[in-house]
């Protein structure tokens, strides 16, 4: 099993960590803690699961997507809905 390292970011509202081996990172309310936080999952540099709320908050989606991770799981954009 690797270490896990991070690239750790602030949203403003929360804190916001990528592990640089590109598969794991979790997100923290920088009130709050981990009441408002959980963990995301990632693949092929986009994200397919996560946990700790029912639905990730918009800074934190808005931070994946600057940091260039594919959202498409959380936004349900696919190539076939805009045909």
């Amino acid at each position: 099993m690797d270490a896990k390292t991070y690239k750790v970011t602030n949203t403003g509202n929360f804190e916001v960590a990528l592990a640089t081996n590109g598969k794991y990172g979790y997100f923290e309310h920088n009130e709050l803690g981990d009441l408002l936080g959980g963990g995301m999952w990632f693949r092929d540099g986009a994200i397919y699961d996560y946990d700790g709320v029912y639905e990730l908050p918009v800074e934190v989606v808005t931070e994946l997507e600057v940091r260039g991770v594919d959202i498409t799981y959380i936004t349900g954009d696919t190539d076939e809905q805009s045909k």
